[in-house]
């Protein structure tokens, strides 16, 4: 769900989840990333907010991470990458004849107990 916020509240968002964390808990995370099929079609439709950052036409918002940019915001927040990794699907419509690569970044970021404030 983090794609679907403003990247300038995405911090806030980080440093509430570490809050409840328990010691040495984990975040799983699973978001759109750079290069999915979608993120095309916003940039023909000159959707497009801010770098990466763009909105859809009901008026929700679509981020799309890359792996530097979501370490860096984790590690921001005291957060430490335990997994990193971008998984890629080919989606085919056979009805309209379109090939499709979606990509998602799946990671664990976590924090220990001496990152706690």
């Amino acid at each position: 769900m983090l794609s679907a916020v403003s990247p300038k509240k995405m911090h806030i968002i980080l440093q509430n989840i570490r809050t409840v964390l328990k010691p040495n808990g984990c975040v799983l995370f699973r978001d759109y990333c750079i290069g999915d099929f979608s993120k095309g079609k916003f940039a023909d439709k000159n959707q497009m907010i801010s770098e990466n950052f763009y909105v859809r036409s009901d008026g929700t918002y679509a981020f799309y991470f890359s792996e530097d940019s979501l370490s860096q915001l984790f590690e921001e927040c005291g957060f430490h990458a335990s997994e990193l990794s971008v998984y890629t699907k080919l989606i085919e419509n056979r009805r309209r004849k379109v090939s499709m690569e979606r990509r998602w970044i799946r990671a664990a970021f976590c924090i220990s107990d001496n990152n706690l404030s």
